[in-house]
């Protein structure tokens, strides 16, 4: 068997498991999310500036959001803040999702990386998540279970990855109660409007000339950094969880690692929730028909599995 043969076959047996399972379950409903009498609101709140790249990825964030299964009483919700004079008319039909931020004097690739931090203090979630606008759930089960234990306290501020850098804490995904997030925020920078917080830290941080706004460019793990200072000068106010990729059994479908043909292998796995998330394939619009399958796939598996 040639190496293109050998594909073939891996791509027929990974879908034809798929199709087994589906026909053997069948597509019902959750009786336990039915019967839930309580329900935990989870907030997971992102920004995107005009950047044509990631502004594209608005709509796939907050239908994939949104279409998440209410499954154990957990309900996620999306939020997006759009770094603009306004909101695009493309996007009328979903702007109850959306916050306009106008970035005034400051680089509005800096202030969509960073304020998703400073306003999950407004929310009126039980719980706020930040996340990034090109990253889209696949199975939060870690998450949900952790949530749904009753083992997170009012003070705990939950980190849910460790694979930064010492100085810097990840925006995927960081997790607290509104309460949390507020005492952090405040009592780091007392009186201090979002804006002028953002103004701040920029200027203490080396300025302007310190921030490119271009991806993986000068500045841009400020908003991690941060994150993670908001954390460390708060430790009388929040009590800091880490969990490592290990304990929540972290896996990433990554666009630098699934790329071309190799992506379509391992689609089915969606449905088993292998995958914790998918960092998108850019630019969105090309793949568009991958997205759909993996959201499909996800819905399927989770709601078989209740």
């Amino acid at each position: 068997m040639n190496l293109i043969e050998s594909k073939r076959f891996t791509i027929a047996r990974s879908w034809g498991h798929l199709i087994s399972n589906l026909w053997k379950f069948g597509f019902r409903r959750s009786i336990k999310a039915i019967l839930s009498d309580s329900q935990i609101t989870v907030e997971v709140l992102s920004a995107s500036d005009l950047t044509p790249q990631y502004l594209a990825c608005v709509r796939p964030y907050i239908e994939s959001w949104n279409s998440y299964p209410y499954i154990d009483g957990i309900k996620y919700v999306p939020r997006v803040m759009i770094i603009s004079d306004k909101i695009p008319e493309s996007f009328s039909d979903i702007s109850e999702y959306m916050q306009l931020v106008h970035p005034r004097e400051l680089n509005p690739v800096f202030v969509a990386q960073s304020m998703r931090l400073l306003e999950t203090r407004n929310s009126t979630a039980d719980y706020v998540m930040t996340s990034d606008i090109d990253m889209l759930p696949l199975s939060l089960k870690f998450e949900s279970g952790l949530l749904k234990s009753g083992k997170v306290r009012p003070q705990d501020f939950i980190i849910l990855r460790d694979v930064l850098s010492p100085g810097q804490y990840p925006i995927c995904y960081s997790l607290a109660d509104p309460k949390t997030w507020s005492a952090m925020i405040t009592h780091s920078f007392s009186g201090m409007t979002n804006h002028q917080i953002l103004s701040n830290f920029l200027n203490i941080s080396g300025g302007s000339i310190q921030y490119s706004g271009e991806h993986g460019g000068l500045g841009w793990t400020l908003d991690q950094e941060l994150l993670w200072k908001l954390v460390q000068e708060n430790t009388d106010e929040v009590n800091a969880v880490k969990f490592k990729d290990k304990e929540t059994k972290h896996r990433r479908l990554d666009r630098s690692r699934h790329r071309g043909i190799r992506k379509w292998p391992v689609a089915p796995l969606v449905f088993f929730g292998y995958f914790t998330d998918y960092h998108v394939h850019h630019p969105i619009e090309s793949h568009s028909r991958y997205v759909r399958l993996l959201i499909f796939l996800r819905n399927a598996g989770l709601r078989i599995k209740g």
